[in-house]
């Protein structure tokens, strides 16, 4: 089969699995899948979890009555959920301006508001209007019929140890049904969130390749993606975990030794959400316990670099790295005929930075400024995907991978 359609079957069957939140019944699916891919190379060990302790958050039902009507929509993590009544308030101006929230009419109500178009800055509005007194807060989208998970905190900061729950419930609706809720500011309604949280397991798979059948390598080289995801998640970041699985694939095909080097293939839970202790920084939480697992059995110092998959399925591909890497990625895309936007430095929003903030040479392909609109929505579904892409991507990074197995960095 050729590269792209098996990277397009693979991303198709995870899937039709549905919403993989960490610690749910749709992630152990999702990871008995990646499994079975895994266990397929033929250069590889026996694929295996690695159980990691997660906050299993879950959104049951989110909706708001107002003037004889209900909107339905989604609520927000890690927002503990509520029952408010209160009057509406339609926010009429930028909610990321502080004086914007000044208004006496915010406090007690429960506010009406155009998400940002940037919307990773939802957390900043959803704070304002708690230090403001909101009752509860209701986003709609800035582009039309789509609905989107937006992880917001009780805290400013982004302390990793710091627990913060988020104080009021959030809900979130398509365009359409915010800006008819929004007219009708002044009236009394009823805002309904229902989720629930629990201690849960979340699955790390892993496989190890080594064409020798060596079960250790002088050095370690990591190929990575998430798993984990919002609402349909193809690419974000189902594509990364399909990709992962094409470079085992092209990498166990090559007859070529990695010399004194093995490949770990991991897919990581708990990217998006999932750290028990509700930190300020949610993200890349499976990452920094697998670095924490690797640094208990002495293995971390054998990594000598890290490639990371994360919302590579569209548009032009960009690669933040640390210097040590730039030639290598460079000649690599060039090669497998790819134009790369390099970033040099790694991007703290993904799980590479588990392993550059320890001084592991990183590359980590991201692009999520081109797919902005999609972003964490009921959207972001296969078809929006580019498979061609997404092939050249498997053929950069496993000539990438076997390079650093062979020779390190």
């Amino acid at each position: 089969m050729q590269l792209h359609l098996m990277i397009e079957n693979v991303v198709r069957r995870l899937h039709s699995l549905g919403e993989a939140i960490a610690g749910t019944d749709v992630e152990r699916k999702v990871v008995e899948s990646i499994k079975t891919y895994f266990d397929c190379l033929k250069c590889g060990s026996s694929a295996r979890f690695i159980r990691v302790p997660v906050a299993v958050w879950v959104d049951h039902e989110a909706y708001v009555e107002a003037h004889g009507e209900v909107f339905h929509g989604l609520s927000l993590p890690q927002t503990l959920g509520g029952e408010v009544e209160a009057r509406l308030y339609t926010l009429g101006c930028d909610p990321l301006e502080a004086w914007c929230w000044r208004d006496e009419r915010v406090k007690g109500s429960i506010v009406v508001v155009e998400a940002p178009k940037d919307v990773s800055e939802i957390a900043t509005a959803y704070l304002f209007a708690v230090e403001a007194g909101a009752e509860a807060i209701v986003f709609y989208d800035p582009w039309p019929s789509r609905l989107r998970r937006i992880v917001v905190t009780g805290r400013w900061d982004f302390c990793k140890r710091c627990s913060a729950p988020a104080p009021i419930p959030a809900i979130y609706l398509s365009r359409e049904d915010g800006l008819r809720l929004a007219k009708f500011t002044g009236v009394r309604a009823r805002l309904v969130s229902r989720v629930s949280l629990k201690d849960g397991v979340g699955y790390i798979v892993e496989v190890i390749l080594s064409p020798r059948r060596v079960a250790g390598g002088e050095w370690e080289v990591i190929v990575s993606a998430h798993h984990d995801h919002w609402l349909d998640g193809a690419n974000d970041n189902l594509a990364g975990v399909a990709t992962l699985v094409a470079v085992g694939e092209l990498l166990c095909r090559s007859s070529e030794d990695f010399g004194p080097g093995i490949i770990r293939l991991v897919s990581f839970t708990a990217e998006e959400f999932g750290s028990p202790h509700l930190s300020a920084w949610y993200w890349a939480y499976g990452s920094t316990y697998y670095v924490s697992e690797l640094e208990n059995v002495g293995l971390l110092d054998k990594i000598v670099a890290i490639v990371n998959l994360d919302v590579i399925g569209y548009g032009r591909p960009r690669v933040h790295l640390t210097l040590e890497l730039e030639d290598l990625i460079r000649g690599a895309a060039s090669r497998a005929g790819l134009d790369i936007e390099v970033i040099v430095g790694d991007n703290v929003y993904t799980d590479s930075y588990s392993f550059s903030s320890r001084g592991i040479p990183v590359a980590s392909m991201i692009n999520l400024e081109d797919y902005m609109e999609y972003y964490h929505t009921n959207l972001d579904t296969p078809d929006r995907l580019d498979y061609h892409l997404l092939g050249k991507i498997a053929e950069m990074v496993s000539e990438i991978a076997r390079k650093l197995a062979s020779k390190g960095v």
